[in-house]
Parts: C-alpha cells; structure tokens; sequence
C-alpha cells in the first residue's frame, strides 16, 4: 500500500512540474533564420524552416507574467573576428570565436566560449551579455595557458547589432612569463565581428 501512494505522489509531483515547465519554454521566443555565408538574419514564424543556404537562430524573452523562467539555452554561435589594430596601431589578423548562449531572464544571457588556437592551448572565456536597444552588449572574461611560458588572462567587450548578429570588439589583457617570474606585457586589440557558420 505504501509503493502505490509513493508511486502516486511521484506520479502528481511530475505533472505538475510538467504542466509549469512547459508553459515557460513556448513564451516569447524568436526564431530567425541566418545566411550561411553573410550572416544575414531573417525572422521567422517557430514552426517553419530555414532555406539550405541558411541556418537556424533562437532568442529567448521573458514575459512579464513569467517572474522565474528556467535558464534556456538557445546554441552555439561562432564569428568570423577579423582584428584590426593592436597596441601598435593598424594591424591585420583572423580567428573563429565560438560562443554558447543560454538565455537567463529579461535582458540577460550567460556564454561561454573558445577561440581555438593552432598549436597552442585554447582560449577560453565566459561573461555575460546584455540586449539594450538595437544592441547586444557582450563582456567576457578569459584566460590562455599557452605551450611557452606565457599564461595570459584579460577582458573583452563585444557590441553587436540586434538583428544582423555582426558588430565589433575590443580586448585588453596580461601576460605573465613562469620562467622569468614577471608580468611582460599589457595588449590590446580590436576589430570586426561577422556571424559564421559553426565548423
């Protein structure tokens, strides 16, 4: 007698997770639809598809209704960063940024993300983002162990455009040497941010 009121309180605790749950993944999402080779973005109505030359995007809001919505993520992203000047001036250099989203609630998303590095370690980050007007704001936070003796840690900010996904960044970070035992080097760089597609 006991297995079957246990099994039923079990039983009534899962539906009503189930019917207060679901309710929170349906509100206020946008899906879009980006061009594989310019990043173009289109919005699109959730139950249809994006064309072969595209692939798809979704965003989260937050009803004001819904006062705790469940951290939803929305997927993987990468950009194509072109950086154009350094601490010296005018310089040219590429690397794809890839980044996870999660939608937190209001305004606000958690990422987490990698720049691959050939044949040194990764870099790897995570921050917050912020929709403000017609932007996304990123600010990130990371760090590089790199096969010298050079560990470098710093901080980025990112502004993108709300409805292409593509817009620029800054970055300033330190480098430390473990073999000398010092601080070497302040950096900065800068440049251009175009939304690509995943490899």
């Amino acid at each position: 007698m006991k297995t079957k009121k246990s099994i039923m309180a079990i039983l009534i605790i899962c539906s009503f997770l189930l019917i207060t749950w679901l309710p929170c993944q349906a509100e206020d999402v946008l899906c879009g639809c980006a061009k594989t080779k310019k990043g173009t973005l289109r919005l699109i109505d959730c139950s249809s598809q994006c064309l072969k030359s595209e692939y798809p995007v979704t965003f989260s809001g937050i009803s004001q209704q819904n006062q705790n919505p469940i951290p939803y993520f929305e997927g993987t992203l990468c950009w194509a960063a072109h950086i154009t000047e350094d601490e010296n001036g005018l310089t040219d250099g590429n690397f794809l940024f890839k980044m996870d989203v999660t939608y937190l609630n209001g305004d606000y998303y958690i990422v987490q993300g990698v720049v691959d590095v050939p044949s040194d370690y990764p870099n790897v980050f995570n921050g917050g983002a912020l929709v403000k007007d017609n932007n996304i704001i990123f600010n990130l936070v990371g760090s590089q162990e790199h096969v010298s003796p050079y560990r470098d840690s710093g901080i980025s900010q990112a502004r993108l455009d709300k409805t292409t996904l593509n817009g620029t960044f800054w970055s300033n970070y330190m480098s430390f040497n473990t073999s000398t035992r010092e601080a070497e080097d302040t950096n900065y760089s800068a440049g251009t941010l175009t939304l690509t597609t995943c490899p």
